[in-house]
């Protein structure tokens, strides 16, 4: 069987991707100054999306163990 190499590039892209974005969220975060800029960003939309993608993720990471 020859994997699908084209498929596992984008995958990778776009976990990489992800992770780009919850970068920035988990050091605003933990900064008190922060704060208020992160929550102007955060809406019911972009949250549900990054809950989304983190399940993706982690059954994906489970998939790998």
């Amino acid at each position: 069987m020859i994997p699908n190499t084209n498929y596992r590039q984008k995958r990778r892209h776009s976990i990489a991707a992800f992770v780009d974005l919850m970068v920035p969220i988990n050091i605003e975060a933990r900064y008190p100054s922060y704060k208020e800029a992160l929550s102007r960003g955060l809406n019911q939309e972009f949250c549900s999306n990054i809950i989304s993608k983190t399940k993706e993720l982690q059954l994906w990471i489970k998939s790998k163990l």
